[in-house]
C-alpha cells in the first residue's frame, strides 16, 4: 500500500476499520501478489465474506457469492456480472456510508460464516 497515494491509502484503512466494526472476529489474509486482502472465517475462499482491492484512484470491495443475499437489492450498488465476485467501488469514505452497502456487507459476512468450507458438487451439508 506504501505505492498507493494517500487519499487512497486512506480509503483503504476506512474500509478496513469498517469491516472489523461489521465483524470484529473476521481474520484478515493479505495477498500481496494479488494486491488484495480477505476478510474471513476461514482460509479458504469460499469463506471469505469481502475482499478488499486497492486501486490507483479509489478502492474495490469483492463479494465472493452474492447470490447469498438475493433479498437484499443488490442491483443498486453491484457491478459487473460475475458468478463468483461482484464488485462495489469506492471513491471516497462517504461510499461507507451508504445503507445499503451497509445492509449487503452485513450479510455478506454473516453468510460467509456459516458457509461450509468445501462448495460445488461434493460438497456435504
Amino acid at each position: 500500500m506504501a505505492a498507493l497515494a494517500p487519499e487512497v491509502r486512506n480509503l483503504a484503512m476506512t474500509a478496513r476499520a469498517f469491516l472489523f466494526k461489521t465483524a470484529p472476529d473476521i481474520t484478515e489474509q493479505v495477498d500481496g501478489k494479488a494486491r488484495m486482502i480477505g476478510y474471513s472465517y476461514g482460509p479458504k475462499i469460499c469463506r471469505h465474506g469481502v475482499v478488499t482491492m486497492p486501486t490507483k484512484t479509489g478502492g474495490t470491495l469483492a463479494l465472493p457469492m452474492p447470490w447469498s443475499c438475493r433479498t437484499l437489492n443488490l442491483k443498486t450498488i453491484l457491478e459487473g456480472t460475475g458468478k463468483l465476485h461482484r464488485p462495489i467501488k469506492l471513491k471516497s469514505k462517504s461510499d461507507l456510508e451508504n445503507a445499503a452497502l451497509k445492509s449487503l456487507l452485513k450479510a455478506a459476512i454473516a453468510a460467509a460464516s456459516t458457509r461450509p468450507e468445501t462448495t460445488g458438487q461434493n460438497a456435504k451439508n
